[in-house]
């Protein structure tokens, strides 16, 4: 282990024990993931020493990753168990992709910037997150894959039963049934 990888999973896992466990997430393997990913490979490099900071950081094309906490809450509501398939709209990233990898059986995510789905699909490839697939799509895209979703699941084969819900905007989540 390299100085500089010392110094990043000391300060992944300070994050982990006082911004995220330090406040109301308890889901052992929200935590695990979150101990595990490192998020500063999801950073650019003129920002990566703050890649722990518990705030949002720039990633291009007026994107940021989101606050850590943030991730972990959101990851936390949507009470995984390990055998879903994800639908994540809007890739930025990777970072929140990367978390839900290491718990749901296999993650889709969706990103309308070419470059920053490129980025992820490479960091995510470097990190050997086999189980998260990235796709480039217009907000079009983004939208009829919701929309495909909630009425017809064959459509991603995806074997899904309910639909929740996620935004870094909401504290709860929502959820929808699939007929069927």
């Amino acid at each position: 282990m390299t100085e500089e990888d010392f110094y990043y999973t000391r300060e992944r896992l300070r994050m982990v024990e006082e911004q995220i466990a330090g406040r109301d997430i308890d889901d052992q393997a929200v935590l695990q993931a979150m101990r595990t990913v490192p998020r500063h490979c999801f950073v650019p490099r003129e920002n990566r020493h703050l890649a722990y900071a518990d705030c949002p950081l720039p990633i291009g094309q007026e994107q940021t990753i989101s606050q850590p906490y943030i991730v972990a809450l959101m990851t936390q509501l949507l009470i995984l168990q390990g055998t879903e398939n994800v639908l994540e709209i809007g890739t930025g990233s990777g970072y929140q992709a990367a978390i839900l990898g290491t718990i749901a059986k296999q993650v889709y995510t969706i990103e309308r910037h070419k470059r920053l789905a490129e980025q992820a699909t490479n960091i995510l490839t470097e990190l050997g997150l086999v189980n998260v697939v990235e796709r480039e799509g217009d907000m079009d895209m983004q939208l009829r894959a919701i929309r495909h979703l909630l009425t017809d699941p064959r459509t991603f084969r995806l074997g899904l039963s309910v639909v929740r819900f996620i935004s870094p905007l909401m504290k709860n989540s929502f959820m929808w049934p699939i007929p069927g």
